[in-house]
């Protein structure tokens, strides 16, 4: 405000997106062909922001892998399927055990369950 007007918003051109953010936006949207544990994460934005805002997420993902390495020569490991499902697989345990204290529930394993049924099953036999 000024002077009790508001000011104009000016824009500047075309001078904030650049080819190589074009790429990155290319590359970006190329992995929705792939499977979902390849996409990585792309399903979680798509589904909570939309998918420009996914698509432009994962872009400037891919722009700190690069970034990393040409700056600092940081090769880029890929951990493998299994590591993105075990960190999943810990996420959604966690945040089933958050829910369940929130409520007054305690998650117990279903293979402790199994085993105190064999066990007392075991035990009442003569």
């Amino acid at each position: 405000m000024s002077g009790g007007k508001p000011l104009r918003h000016k824009r500047t051109g075309d001078t904030g997106s650049t080819r190589v953010a074009s790429v990155l936006r290319m590359a970006a949207l190329s992995l929705q062909t792939l499977a979902d544990r390849a996409r990585g994460c792309l399903p979680a934005h798509r589904s909570l922001q939309g998918g420009a805002v996914a698509i432009f997420a994962i872009a400037c993902k891919l722009a700190i892998l690069v970034y990393r390495m040409l700056r600092q020569g940081q090769d880029y490991v890929d951990l493998g399927e299994a590591h993105y499902d075990a960190r999943f697989r810990q996420r959604r345990l966690d945040s089933l055990r958050h829910t369940a204290t929130a409520l007054g529930y305690t998650l117990i394993p279903a293979t402790e369950i199994t085993e105190q049924v064999v066990v007392s099953g075991q035990e009442s036999a003569p």
